[in-house]
């Protein structure tokens, strides 16, 4: 029992002499009132896509493939 008491009362001394945290740490949890951070919206600047009509698949192979007549 007395060792449990004495580590306790050893931190809370220790804590006692700590010194205070500098201005630099302490400045983000205390935010300065000042002017709004601009907002914007989630969606500015997406478009809407609707699906497509499904294509064969020799006319998609066509339209990705190499042109004729050029070596591999």
């Amino acid at each position: 029992m007395t060792k449990p008491l004495l580590t306790v009362f050893a931190a809370l001394a220790l804590t006692a002499c700590a010194p205070t945290p500098p201005d630099f740490l302490l400045a983000p949890a205390r935010p300065t009132p000042g002017a709004p951070l601009p907002t914007s919206a989630v969606t500015a600047g997406a478009r809407h896509d609707t699906p497509a009509e499904p294509k064969g698949w020799d006319e998609m192979n066509r339209r990705v493939a190499p042109p004729q007549g050029t070596a591999p």
